[in-house]
């Protein structure tokens, strides 16, 4: 399995396009990978998060539950 990040609304692979093994801690054997994001990354999101934040703080709960993302 491999994860990526979510950005504006999008899943979306690191920029660098490097990804973290993920271990099960109790057989060492690797079962997936997560992105291994940089700052770059990280300033993409929080970017995107500030252009929504005003609209997304006046969101209802309801409705903002209801647009919760699905994993890919």
């Amino acid at each position: 399995m491999r994860l990526s990040n979510f950005i504006n609304g999008e899943f979306i692979a690191p920029l660098d396009g490097q990804y973290l093994d993920n271990f099960n801690p109790s057989t060492g054997e690797v079962y997936g990978e997560i992105p291994d994001s940089t700052a770059s990354d990280v300033e993409m999101a929080i970017e995107a998060a500030k252009s929504v934040q005003t609209s997304w703080a006046n969101t209802p709960a309801e409705e903002a539950a209801a647009e919760e993302p699905k994993a890919e």
